[in-house]
């Protein structure tokens, strides 16, 4: 197999350091390493970071929104009792960032913020 160069993609890029750095992390086959934000409160937990990283679309969401939003996914997804539900707020997560939304929506907010 062939490396992939810029050439062959016909991206110019303005930084070639940030690009080749991307490109090692997106091409990586070790998902374990692979560094995903955690929310302004919440940290990711591993089911949800199995789930983006096994997800292109969803892994290049959730590195475009804000701690903020990230936090409302998590807090949205693990505040359920029940583990089927969890499951199920995780199959809504992808679904809804397939779609574009950013943010889970119709419900009261992560309780666990404060104000500082």
């Amino acid at each position: 197999m062939k490396p992939i160069t810029l050439k062959d993609h016909r991206i110019i890029p303005k930084n070639p350091f940030f690009l080749q750095s991307r490109m090692r992390v997106y091409n990586s086959t070790d998902m374990s390493t692979t560094k995903l934000a955690d929310g302004a409160v919440h940290k990711l937990p591993a089911d949800m970071r199995k789930a983006i990283l096994a997800d292109d679309k969803m892994r290049t969401m959730w590195g475009s929104i804000t701690p903020l939003a990230r936090n409302e996914w998590i807090c949205w997804t693990t505040t359920v009792a029940k583990p089927e539900t969890r499951v199920k707020h995780i199959r809504v997560m992808q679904d809804k960032m397939h779609r574009g939304e950013r943010r889970p929506c119709c419900w009261a907010g992560c309780i666990h913020r404060t104000k500082g």
